[in-house]
């Protein structure tokens, strides 16, 4: 994360703009490191600069949540996508699927992957 956010200000400081894709690397950066927090944060900076997240941008922050265990925040990205109208991708819930399993919740895994179906989700 602090290489992430170095380089963010090193931009910053030369006078680059950031746009989407910057944010979104930060944030994917924190989730990878399972840095929900940082996430999150980096998702309150990407809306105070005016920009909107988009599924990349929640699907790091699903999958920090899920790497941390916490399916009920990843849950709630999920109903915020539904309610901002950002499109759910296989590789939003995938990860929500698998933290189900892995926390022995077969039936809420299993309720995932019908909503997938349900959805017509694709990649």
């Amino acid at each position: 994360r602090a290489a992430a956010e170095a380089w963010f200000s090193k931009m910053l400081a030369a006078g680059v703009e950031p746009n989407v894709f910057c944010y979104n690397a930060v944030v994917h950066t924190c989730s990878r490191s399972k840095d929900l927090e940082g996430a999150e944060g980096w998702l309150e900076k990407m809306r105070a600069a005016g920009m909107e997240p988009d599924t990349y941008t929640f699907n790091s922050l699903i999958s920090a949540c899920t790497r941390s265990g916490d399916t009920c925040r990843a849950e709630a990205y999920l109903h915020q996508m539904d309610r901002e109208g950002i499109p759910v991708r296989t590789g939003t819930l995938n990860p929500l699927v698998a933290a189900h399993h892995k926390a022995g919740n077969s039936t809420r895994a299993r309720w995932w992957t019908r909503e997938l179906q349900r959805r017509g989700v694709q990649e």
